[in-house]
């Protein structure tokens, strides 16, 4: 027999070998040859993408989660596939994405570093130097440390704006350096003093330094983004009054003024020799525009009379239009020039990119892939035809907690559903989004019948609706509602058969549905079952409804899976600190007992066991504890339970079995999932620990993986221990001893890094570097 682990010989897994979700507002960059694409998690690691293709986008290559706060940069090296810069709220650090090591790092206010997060950085000269942007104010200029070269030195600090850097853009044809951020304005910086040919000479001479050439001022918000030609004579500059503006970069002065977005301008990219350009905003879409000749704006230079008087005439040609009566004629009598008889920049295409924003965009620098960053999503596009882009994957998050989580297919698929109103199907290798749903208002619960086939959820108001899933489809059209409940449904429970669905509600109300005849609708492989857009809404009324069954609202209910010989029973539990066991008899539910004060606070939470653990009923509670209750006598209450399971610092929010019934699992506020014995003694054997911040609020065990949902609307997916406390070969490196633990504690408390391990590499069945 296997030697069992006790509690203090318990080992702690510090890293997940999966993370569903993307940060709010994530950097993106694709390396010099376009082979690879990286962008921020939720919980701020690194996910490094490869390109496979215009046909299939890119596909999650590795997993770099060394940084804790904020990354506002994520930069591959000009020369480099295997080096990244990443910046932001912890300073500066120079990773190598192979081994998934920090090469170097400079904390903030370290080695001459800035004072406060870098918002911005940008390669000069090919990538021999850095520059980066701060809150701070200021403009840092840095190059390899020739004795060490994997360390980078600061050779200057520039200070000219007034507030933070937001962006910066770089003109090797002219020397320039251009920045601008929440001052409005865009500085051009003359910064031929570090040229390769000149650099040496800084060093001989100290007084030699960067200095501002000229100021660009005229927007009327924060300048979000700056994109200069090739030749350097033009300048692009977007930002939060809506607008983008083209300057001539000799004269320092605005050419034109082009609008069209309704949102903040976050990146432009030219395309095409320079003839398009994409421009991305907050407003959520990306517009493309056939420029005019930039030579011809080289050459036509405006005064500011001209341009306020053309401004002017604009202004009045537009209200013209909105009045249906134009006057141009008497407008132009005056000897004025007719902005609308002048070549102006032509609008291909408006696409609707992201529900809410896009805040960031990237081209592939060699393949027709294009990358964009909304609301914690990152999507894929294949752009061969640039007025036409395709979209091919996405990488989405819930932006609300994740109240849902269930495994599929072997453990391949994952649906969940969050308090943002969402329910995602995603493929756990890639961590694409497969599908989604939306649905009215937050989705309380979820459930799923047995063969998978139908999902309902609750959502704000009170109804229950199903919707038929195959393979990894949900079709959009609502076939069933369940209606009868006067609150917010809070649990669901389908039947072993998944012939009843049973659930809570805020009403204190206990409600059974009969499903044989949804069931039989869509059974069969040859019945069209995503053909439901015109089908008709089928309503249900509940056969069966329970008022009160227990002094308070009722937050869970869970069948169990019986063996050949055992009763079908229903265990429900709510805040009256008590749990109520039921008999299911066909479709008839009756009350069997009562278990009066089974914790002393708020009951969240059950699951039965399997197997060799069927005849036990574990409960977690508002009180940090999990009881187990020894129900083999299924028509009496037990009178105490046969065991309590300290170790959580919050409350239980979920608890689950594993399949063969050895296993138990918790997740709690405290935001750590614990894995347990499932049979006497119910020894602790591991800790997975998750988010820093926020609770562990949902979970799923698989055969050979576990996946948890958080407060954050992150989702993570974790190797299954197994009862003899061992684990496969290539994720041993993950689970630490006490001892372990211990050195890895102190270790960062002096260099601020949690994780064991650098980098992992998820594929379709998720393995370690």
């Amino acid at each position: 027999m296997a030697e069992l682990y006790t509690e203090a010989r318990s080992r702690t897994c510090v890293q997940p070998i999966q993370v569903v979700g993307v940060s709010h507002d994530s950097p993106l960059s694709w390396s010099p040859s376009g082979r690879r694409l990286a962008f921020v998690a939720g919980n701020n690691s690194i996910f490094v993408c490869a390109s496979t293709g215009t046909a299939n986008g890119v596909v999650l290559e590795k997993i770099v989660p060394l940084f804790k706060k904020e990354v506002h940069v994520v930069m591959f090296f000009a020369d480099r596939e295997d080096l990244l810069l990443v910046a932001g709220a912890e300073g500066l650090a120079f990773v190598n994405v192979e081994t998934g090591d920090v090469a170097h790092r400079i904390g903030l206010g370290e080695d001459n570093n800035h004072e406060s997060d870098i918002t911005c950085a940008t390669w000069l000269y090919d990538g021999l130097i850095l520059a980066t942007g701060s809150k701070d104010t200021t403009i840092k200029l840095w190059a390899r440390d020739h004795a060490v070269p994997t360390e980078w030195l600061c050779l200057e600090t520039l200070a000219a704006h007034k507030a933070p850097l937001l962006t910066m853009t770089f003109s090797a044809h002219t020397n320039a350096l251009f920045s601008s951020g929440r001052d409005s304005s865009i500085k051009n910086w003359d910064v031929r003093s570090l040229h390769p040919h000149t650099i040496q000479k800084r060093k001989d001479d100290g007084s030699i330094s960067c200095s501002v050439s000229s100021s660009m001022e005229g927007h009327q918000g924060d300048v979000v983004t700056l994109t200069v030609t090739e030749n350097g004579k033009i300048l692009f500059s977007g930002a939060r009054d809506n607008t983008i503006k083209v300057w001539n970069v000799a004269q320092h002065r605005e050419i034109r003024i082009i609008k069209g977005h309704t949102g903040d301008i976050r990146r432009i990219i030219l395309l095409n020799d320079e003839q398009h350009m994409y421009s991305a905003s907050a407003d959520g879409t990306i517009r493309l525009l056939k420029l005019l000749d930039v030579v011809q704006d080289d050459e036509t230079i405006l005064s500011a009379e001209d341009l306020e008087r053309d401004r002017e005439v604009a202004d009045k040609l537009a209200l013209e239009e909105i009045l249906g009566a134009s006057k141009s004629d008497m407008a132009y009598a005056a000897g004025m020039i007719n902005p609308l008889a002048m070549p102006r920049d032509e609008l291909l295409m408006s696409l609707n990119a992201h529900d809410e924003h896009v805040f960031r965009m990237e081209v592939n620098p060699c393949v027709p892939l294009m990358a964009t960053a909304g609301n914690h999503e990152v999507r894929i596009w294949n752009i061969d035809n640039i007025a036409k882009p395709v979209l091919l994957n996405e990488f989405v998050a819930h932006t609300g907690t994740v109240t849902s989580v269930s495994l599929l297919h072997d453990d391949k698929h994952l649906v969940s559903s969050s308090l943002d109103g969402r329910i995602h199907l995603y493929n756990v290798g890639s961590i694409h989004r497969e599908a989604k749903l939306d649905v009215y208002g937050s989705v309380g619960a979820l459930a799923l019948t047995p063969d998978q086939r139908l999902l309902f959820c609750s959502g704000n108001d009170y109804d229950i609706r199903g919707f038929v899933m195959q393979d990894t489809t949900i079709g959009a059209q609502c076939v069933v509602e369940l209606t009868g409940h006067a609150g917010k449904v809070y649990c669901m429970a389908s039947s072993p058969d998944g012939t009843v669905l049973v659930s809570g509600a805020h009403d204190y109300s206990l409600c059974v549905w009969k499903l044989g005849a949804i069931n039989q609708s869509y059974q069969g492989a040859n019945v069209p079952l995503l053909n439901t857009v015109d089908a008709e809404i089928k309503t249900l009324t509940p056969a069966k409804k329970f008022n009160s069954p227990h002094q308070g609202h009722i937050f869970a209910a869970v069948f169990n899976a019986p063996s050949t010989n055992q009763a079908v029973r229903l265990a429900t539990c709510g805040n009256d600190h008590a749990i109520k066991l039921w008999r299911l008899r066909g479709h008839a539910l009756s009350e069997v007992c009562l278990i009066p004060d089974a914790h002393l606070s708020v009951i969240s939470s059950l699951t039965w066991g399997k197997h060799a653990s069927s005849h036990l009923l574990f409960s977690g509670g508002w009180d940090h504890t999990i009881k187990v209750w020894d129900l083999t006598a299924d028509t009496r209450a037990p009178s105490a339970p046969i065991g309590t399971l300290h170790g959580h610092k919050g409350r239980l929010s979920s608890l689950q079995v594993s399949d063969d019934g050895q296993l138990l699992v918790s997740t709690a506020a405290d935001g750590t999932t614990k894995l347990w014995q499932a049979v006497a003694p119910f020894q602790l054997l591991c800790t997975y620990v998750g988010a820093v911040e926020g609770g562990a609020s949902s979970l799923a065990v698989g055969r050979n993986i576990i996946a948890t949902g958080y407060d954050d609307g992150m989702i993570r997916v974790w190797p299954l221990m197994r009862s003899d406390g061992s684990v496969d070969a290539e994720y041993d490196g993950l689970f630490l001893t006490p001892d372990e633990l211990e050195v890895l504690q102190t270790r960062s408390r002096v260099t601020g890094s949690t994780r064991k391990k650098g980098a992992f590499s998820p594929t379709a069945a998720p393995s370690l570097l």
